[in-house]
């Protein structure tokens, strides 16, 4: 399992943050990318209690900058629908992690498919709600950055017959 997230974040990282014209894959000649501006990112820091985070994501220039940012905080949670012809991030998860002894330390709505989260060394468990399916994740944060991906399957609909 670990090894299918890891090949599924890969190529979600390629998609969104490093998109390429088609033309760039068959060499064709490409148009060049134009920089990112400050207007062009809407990652906000918050913060609730002891934590500072920041979700966002949506658009190649807000991707960048969250794949810029990641490791400067310790933990990183991802959000992916998959189904059996494409993956697509989600955005507007609502997250809560509580701590070992159940305590709220962070209740939020993402405002992409990536938050990252400045939490105080510990352990946590954090869940995540995509239309009404929660999944639950344990996680001990400490000095290396931690990443989570979310992946909700859909479900296919059996044959008709």
């Amino acid at each position: 399992m670990k090894s299918a997230t890891r090949s599924t974040l890969a190529t979600l990282w390629l998609l969104t943050a490093f998109a390429l014209p088609q033309a760039a894959w068959t060499g064709e000649e490409t148009e060049a990318v134009e920089p990112c501006t400050p207007e062009e990112i809407h990652i906000q820091l918050e913060t609730q209690g002891e934590v500072s985070f920041v979700s966002g994501g949506i658009g190649r220039c807000e991707a960048l900058e969250m794949q810029r940012i990641a490791r400067d905080y310790p933990l990183e949670l991802v959000f992916v629908k998959k189904t059996p012809s494409y993956e697509t991030y989600l955005a507007s998860i609502p997250v809560v992690v509580t701590d070992s002894k159940g305590n709220f330390i962070l209740d939020a709505v993402t405002n992409g498919p990536f938050l990252l989260a400045s939490l105080p060394a510990g352990r946590y468990e954090v869940s995540a709600n995509y239309n009404g399916e929660v999944k639950a994740q344990r996680v001990t944060v400490g000095k290396q950055h931690q990443r989570i991906v979310f992946v909700w399957r859909e479900q296919v609909p059996p044959p008709e017959q």
